[in-house]
C-alpha cells in the first residue's frame, strides 16, 4: 500500500478532523457555561488540559505522549473488580 503524502493526508482526513475540534470545543465551552462545574474540579479535565499542550506541542510521538497521559499506569492488582468496573478515561489523584 503505498504511503501517503502530507497533503494527500490533509486531503482526505482534514473535514473528520476538522469535525472532531469543533466537538470538542463545542464540549469546552458547555463546561464553561456550567457554573457548577470547573476544569479544576475534575481530575478528568486536567489530564485533558494536559493533553491538548501536548497535542499543540507536536512531534511524531504525540499519540504515545498523550495516551500516556489518559491511561492507568498502575500495575498494582485491584483487591476487588466489582468495585472498580467504571471506565474514567483518565487517571486520578495526578498520577502519572
Amino acid at each position: 500500500m503505498k504511503r501517503l503524502s502530507a497533503s494527500e493526508l490533509i486531503q482526505k482526513d482534514f473535514i473528520e478532523n476538522r469535525s472532531r475540534l469543533i466537538d470538542l470545543a463545542a464540549f469546552l465551552d458547555r463546561i464553561d457555561r456550567a457554573s457548577h462545574v470547573s476544569l479544576e474540579s475534575d481530575f478528568r479535565m486536567g489530564s485533558l488540559q494536559k493533553a491538548i499542550v501536548e497535542l499543540i506541542q507536536g512531534g511524531s510521538d504525540r499519540v504515545e505522549r498523550i495516551q500516556n497521559l489518559l491511561s492507568d499506569q498502575s500495575i498494582l492488582l485491584l483487591e476487588s473488580a466489582e468495585k472498580n468496573q467504571g471506565a474514567f478515561g483518565a487517571v486520578q489523584n495526578g498520577c502519572c
